[in-house]
């Protein structure tokens, strides 16, 4: 019941957002299961790259906010499941963004990898511990 009443507490245009990023979320952890990482990105990019008017001006804050409060709520979501639907968000609202992939060997010497999304220089998501990671990867967005 508690989070319930978290969410009748928040205002429409954030119970609008969460909603928003929790659909998108639950999209993207099934087109990793299911699709291609390039058929993926291909279709988030045609299906939600075309600019929309927003009812509020949404900062890069609120989308982190969304996505990660979100993301408590989608089972099995990683970082890149994050990363790559915050990229779609900000996409949607015309703010270019690159989304990283990194990888680092833990003391076992196993191979881990991480995605973390940057815009105009700020993390969206994925911020934690990035020094541990060799970046190899960059994807505009």
């Amino acid at each position: 019941m508690n989070r319930i009443g978290q969410l009748l507490r928040l205002d429409a245009e954030k119970r609008r957002l969460l909603f928003s990023a929790l659909l998108l979320l639950w999209s993207v952890r099934l087109g990793l299961w299911l699709l291609p990482f390039q058929t993926l990105r291909s279709l988030l990019q045609r299906f939600l790259t075309s600019p929309q008017h927003q009812p509020a001006p949404l900062t890069i804050g609120n989308v982190t906010w969304a996505i990660t409060r979100a993301s408590r709520l989608v089972p099995w979501t990683t970082c890149l499941t994050q990363a790559l639907a915050a990229q779609a968000v900000l996409n949607r609202m015309g703010i270019p963004s690159q989304l990283h992939m990194g990888f680092m060997r833990d003391t076992a010497g196993a191979l881990k990898g991480h995605a973390w999304l940057e815009s105009s220089g700020q993390i969206v998501v994925g911020g934690s511990q990035l020094e541990r990671y060799t970046p190899l990867s960059l994807l505009e967005g």
